[in-house]
């Protein structure tokens, strides 16, 4: 496994997360960075892989779940990959 190319930290009492800015290590929103692909702090260009995609499509990930009644970790441990 490759190593992890951002840091995402969660606030006490909150399951939504927080990315962690490369540079300035200002804690970043989805809303931050979705519309611009770079930290609105100091203007660091995040670069695309699939953990940044991941970071970005979880709320709308858990709002289809909540649509359809779907409990992720329901699958784990079963032989089902969601990666």
């Amino acid at each position: 496994m490759s190593k992890s190319t951002y840091q995402f930290k969660r606030l006490t009492g909150d399951q939504s997360k927080l990315l962690v800015c490369p540079s300035c290590l200002e804690t970043l929103t989805q809303q931050d960075i979705e519309n611009y692909s770079a930290c609105p702090y100091c203007d660091y260009h995040l670069k695309p892989d699939r953990e940044l995609e991941d970071f970005l499509m979880e709320p709308v990930a858990e709002y289809w779940a909540s649509q359809y009644d779907i409990n992720f970790s329901d699958f784990q441990g079963q032989g089902i990959s969601l990666d």
